[in-house]
């Protein structure tokens, strides 16, 4: 199990698909802390459903 799920994954959007992006994106940033949205995220679908 990844961190990000523990320390994020009770967020309550209201959408179970919003709240797997959230913990996706977290986990991306803990790798790459200092790199824009877009780079972090790494394509164009992943970043636009960030």
């Amino acid at each position: 199990m990844c961190w990000a799920v523990t320390e994020v994954g009770g967020a309550n959007f209201g959408d179970a698909r919003l709240a797997q992006c959230w913990v996706s994106l977290v986990d991306c940033f803990s790798e790459h802390p200092t790199t824009s949205i877009a780079q972090t995220c790494g394509t164009r679908a992943q970043t636009k459903a960030a």
